[in-house]
């Protein structure tokens, strides 16, 4: 809990007073673990597992918005102004939760300076974060697509191996992507022509770095490589690391 922004700062004592109302919440693959239109009565965070948050036409078209994983949280803006679910959440294998009531988290809210900048800088994020996938979609050809979320699910799991499993079915990738699934399917075998081993489920990188190249600033704030001297864009991550700074430094003066 302590990694997720919205706690970044926060005291152990006001953490743990909120984690006292918590509770586990589990959902199969399939199941929809929040509807559209419903009231945000609860913040979730996702503690194992994957899901997807989907738009869906009364023709039965779908719309994929997002794909989630350990570590994201679900309705946390919705929460804070007392909205509605924006859209459908459905899990996508078994999935594990951790579930607060939304009136918990806005009493702190209101009672805790820090927790409230960090919503703020949430939303912010948020909205840099929706920039930055439309990039991808509008401005990106569908091999640089693929590759950037390649290293996403790469960075999610934390860098241990050289192993990718897609957590997603082809449909489903090639949906959230924008492209059709043969096109996808095309895609990866351009990532074959360069070294990848593709093989069901798993892309198997030939090297450590062979991923960077498709790395986006919003990318980069998961990799303990940025900024550093492993890091082949050293130049562009420190000063995307300055501009930390500067933006840690204007959270001081809220």
């Amino acid at each position: 809990m302590r990694t997720l922004p919205l706690f970044a700062g926060v005291g152990s004592d006001v953490l743990l007073a909120i984690l006292g109302h918590a509770r586990p919440a589990k959902f199969n693959k399939g199941q929809m673990c929040l509807m559209q239109g419903e009231a945000a009565t609860r913040f979730y965070v996702i503690l194992e597992g994957w899901a997807k948050t989907i738009k869906s036409t009364p023709d039965g078209k779908e719309l994929v918005l997002h794909l989630l994983g350990r570590g994201d949280v679900l309705m946390e803006t919705a929460v804070a102004g007392d909205m509605k679910c924006p859209a459908n959440v459905m899990a996508t294998s078994k999935l594990r939760l951790l579930s607060i009531p939304s009136f918990v988290l806005r009493e702190y809210l209101d009672a805790n300076h820090t927790m409230a900048v960090n919503m703020m800088l949430a939303a912010a994020a948020q909205a840099q974060n929706l920039v930055s996938q439309l990039e991808q979609l509008m401005l990106r050809d569908a091999p640089q697509r693929v590759g950037w979320l390649l290293l996403r699910f790469h960075l999610i799991a934390g860098r241990k191996s050289a192993k990718i499993s897609l957590p997603f079915d082809k449909a489903v990738i090639a949906a959230y992507l924008g492209i059709k699934p043969e096109t996808f399917s095309r895609a990866l075998q351009i990532f074959r022509d360069k070294g990848f081993v593709v093989r069901n489920r798993t892309v198997t990188m030939p090297t450590s770095h062979a991923l960077c190249e498709y790395c986006t600033p919003e990318l980069a704030q998961n990799c303990t490589r940025a900024a550093t001297n492993e890091c082949p864009h050293l130049g562009f991550m420190k000063a995307l690391a300055a501009c930390d700074v500067l933006d840690s430094r204007e959270k001081s003066r809220l």
